[in-house]
């Protein structure tokens, strides 16, 4: 199992690395974490997380290592 460098918990507002498909580069959105999932994903537990994107209201489930900042408590939408 993977090293998790930031502590993130359910309800967690945090930055995450989405892939567009459109121009091959990475954009910044942030969502609410609904949860930490450990997949089996080539011979290896990898963890997810899933989450609910705040911009529109859609849903996700991304590699840990996408999410980039957790949002302090003081943040609203």
């Amino acid at each position: 199992m993977k090293t998790i460098e930031l502590p993130i918990k359910r309800g967690d507002r945090v930055w995450v690395k989405v892939y567009n498909e459109r121009n091959g580069s990475f954009t910044s959105r942030m969502a609410e974490v609904i949860s930490i999932l450990q997949m089996y994903v080539s011979g290896a537990d990898v963890p997810y997380v899933a989450l609910r994107y705040l911009d529109d209201r859609s849903y996700g489930c991304i590699p840990y290592e996408q999410v980039t900042e957790v949002c302090d408590e003081s943040f609203s939408e």
